[in-house]
């Protein structure tokens, strides 16, 4: 895996644990995607819970 991909992962990461929230609809991690990795990372959905899902060593 590339240096800049676990950058990403780490980058998206931080970002869902600062601001998830479980059982709090406006802060699920579709609203968390929608809200602050869209306009920073530009990534999917799917590519979010991809890196989500990553172990990084």
């Amino acid at each position: 895996m590339h240096a800049s991909t676990i950058q990403r992962i780490i980058t998206a990461k931080k970002i869902a644990a600062q601001y998830y929230e479980a059982g709090n609809q406006s802060k699920s991690l579709k609203g968390v995607w929608r809200r602050y990795i869209v306009p920073e990372m530009g990534i999917d959905y799917r590519t979010f819970l991809r890196y989500l899902k990553k172990k990084i060593s």
